[in-house]
């Protein structure tokens, strides 16, 4: 999967792929760090076979975006592991795209609410 680079992805250490690190923990102190792709819904490319075997995978009660970047659906995770997503940038680096999302709700007074994994969007009177 190939993401665009966007103002609000993509920056995070200028890496070239996008990632995530577990930590596994005994009495509060790390004994173990592992990378892990990380995987999200915005703007990319993906090949259609990868699309349709992940989008089987999703539990329809949760949020698709939260559902690929943390444990709330193992089984999505699991096969999403066998993969890496990559950000595709500009020569100079810059964006590609620009998120509008996050300015459309603000000003349509509109608020995403994740309680249990599963997403709903409240429009402020």
């Amino acid at each position: 999967m190939i993401l665009f680079l966007s103002e609000t992805h993509g920056k995070r250490g200028l890496n070239r792929e996008s990632l995530r690190t577990t930590k596994k923990k005994i009495f509060g102190l790390t004994y173990k760090r592992t990378t892990l792709p990380t995987f999200g819904t915005s703007p990319s490319i993906a090949d259609g076979a990868f699309a349709r075997k992940a989008a089987s995978k999703f539990a329809i009660d949760l949020d698709p975006e939260k559902q690929m970047r943390d444990n709330r659906n193992p089984h999505l995770i699991e096969y999403l592991n066998n993969f890496r997503c990559l950000f595709h940038s500009s020569p100079d680096s810059t964006p590609l795209i620009e998120d509008i999302g996050r300015d459309w709700q603000s000003s349509n007074k509109v608020t995403k609410v994740v309680k249990d994994g599963s997403s709903s969007w409240i429009i402020e009177e």
